[in-house]
């Protein structure tokens, strides 16, 4: 393969999938997945990635639908360094979700789950994504691989109260929650913070940057 043309920059690739065992993935028994139906392992994805000139990856479930996969796939990342998320699979309607997720989280190579992915498309209802059942999960998969804190922390560690401002996207915050909640919810995901670093953040830094009279 021959180079890219142009300056060599950054490259992600945001889908893919290994696997050791194809026939624990069902629809591979179609005739038409014969080409792959055989492992892609760690190793021989990584021997690929120079040739394809990729840096990262995000790793994605493949449609086992079991907890088994989701081991194995932060397995695979805890392996591999160019993995830099992991897409598990999870069943929304399931009892303990939030546990799963949690325990996901706790485990070695956790820290780069980045996404959970339900296999919606086998699903004969078209309005599964309506139901209360399947919405209420979609709330707990919200409430933990989008949990603000490390985020929020982590900007106040480098940038500082004095170059952090406090926005609410409204009216796109109201697909999460009201305008006071949105608030509330920042509120309760800073650290301890001095009454100034506080002051600057909800309005102190925006009032300098933006030379507001107030």
């Amino acid at each position: 393969m021959q180079p890219l043309p142009g300056a060599r920059v950054l490259t992600v690739d945001a889908h893919h999938h290994l696997w050791e065992n194809p026939p624990a993935y069902a629809w591979l028994d179609d005739d038409r997945m014969r080409s792959v139906r055989r492992p892609f392992t760690v190793a021989q994805w990584q021997a690929q990635l120079r040739s394809a000139q990729v840096d990262y990856s995000v790793l994605v479930e493949g449609g086992r639908c079991d907890e088994a996969e989701s081991d194995d796939l932060l397995r695979w990342a805890a392996e591999a360094p160019q993995i830099a998320g992991v897409v598990l699979w999870a069943d929304l309607t399931g009892p303990g979700l939030a546990a799963r997720i949690t325990r996901h989280l706790r485990r070695f190579g956790g820290e780069r789950v980045v996404g959970v992915r339900a296999q919606i498309q086998a699903e004969p209802d078209p309005n599964y994504l309506d139901r209360p059942d399947v919405r209420h999960g979609l709330c707990v998969v919200a409430g933990r691989a989008a949990d603000l804190r490390p985020f929020v922390r982590e900007a106040i560690v480098r940038f500082g109260p004095e170059r952090l401002m406090f926005g609410s996207d409204w009216p796109v915050c109201l697909l999460a929650g009201s305008y006071g909640r949105i608030r509330a919810a920042l509120h309760q995901v800073l650290p301890p913070l001095t009454e100034a670093a506080s002051q600057a953040i909800f309005g102190g830094t925006a009032a300098r940057v933006y030379q507001l009279a107030v």
